[in-house]
């Protein structure tokens, strides 16, 4: 997104303007948002927005200061309009946070625009030079936008360690573990099928591609440790996906010994019984406009 790109002067993050020559505010000016976690699903937001005529605006209520939450892989959106006050001399504030990661599939994006409420006079004395004193915007109007916070699944909840993906040149469905999901990638047709078949009909669709992958993780696993099935607790050694997995087992009380006896599907299933709520939950959530 370019700045210049509008009829009104945009204040963006320093760090997202490839060319200064491209910024419509003076070089001392910036606009940095920063996020950090407080405990689980709480964070605490800080904002700094060094142009004084941008906070006379907030201050007056001419101008919007929204968190919009974006999810990496399916149209959740998200948008919190903070409250005016606080905007004063200085050029930060603090604001608590709450996000339930668990909603949001493959990551959030968290950012913060700035956005007219109304048609005003915008005063550009924070602009660099060329602007007249003041620029007519139009309500709803972008008139900032700040660098994203990424931030990345709860692992807790095991619906968020899938990845589902499209891939060209191959014949059948392949799973992948060793990385931070476990990777299913299906060829061409079968993606899109799953694409448009996954709202209408979740137990199919789960039950087709994630269930199956699940089961060929844990059967992994169960190799992993050839020769000590005996044991009763997971040993120490799993990272990422396998990780999740592995704990998951543990607290549902699956132990390395219940998946030599009892089989790889077994285990699946005690695990699965607790993911497809949730997953459920999520696709049924695919829909929902967030506002307030």
């Amino acid at each position: 997104m370019k700045t210049h790109s509008w009829p009104h002067p945009v204040l963006a993050t320093k760090a997202l303007c490839e060319n200064e020559f491209e910024r419509d505010y003076q070089s001392s000016i910036d606009f940095v948002f920063v996020l950090t976690k407080v405990s689980k699903n709480e964070f605490n937001a800080k904002i700094q927005i060094d142009s004084g005529a941008i906070r006379a605006a907030l201050l007056a209520g001419k101008v919007d200061a929204v968190i919009y939450q974006e999810a990496v892989e399916s149209p959740l959106r998200s948008t919190r309009r903070l409250s005016p006050e606080g905007w004063g001399a200085g050029g930060t504030i603090n604001v608590p946070v709450q996000l339930d990661q668990s909603k949001f599939s493959g990551g959030l994006k968290v950012c913060v625009y700035l956005v007219a409420k109304g048609p005003f006079l915008l005063e550009t004395s924070d602009c660099v030079d060329g602007y007249d004193k003041e620029i007519p915007v139009a309500k709803g109007a972008l008139l900032g936008y700040s660098n994203a916070c990424m931030l990345y699944d709860d692992k807790s909840n095991i619906s968020n360690i899938f990845k589902v993906r499209r891939q060209e040149g191959i014949e059948y469905m392949s799973v992948n573990s060793d990385a931070d999901f476990i990777m299913i990638s299906l060829p061409a047709e079968m993606f899109d099928k799953y694409g448009l078949y996954r709202k209408k009909n979740l137990n199919v669709t789960s039950c087709a591609f994630l269930f199956p992958a699940l089961v060929e993780t844990i059967g992994q696993l169960n190799e992993s440790i050839d020769g000590n099935q005996e044991l009763e607790q997971w040993p120490d050694g799993f990272f990422g996906a396998r990780l999740a997995i592995v704990q998951s087992l543990a607290k549902a009380g699956v132990s390395p010994r219940d998946v030599s006896m009892k089989g790889a599907v077994h285990a699946s299933t005690v695990l699965f019984s607790q993911f497809k709520e949730n997953h459920s939950k999520l696709f049924t959530e695919l829909n929902t406009s967030y506002a307030e």
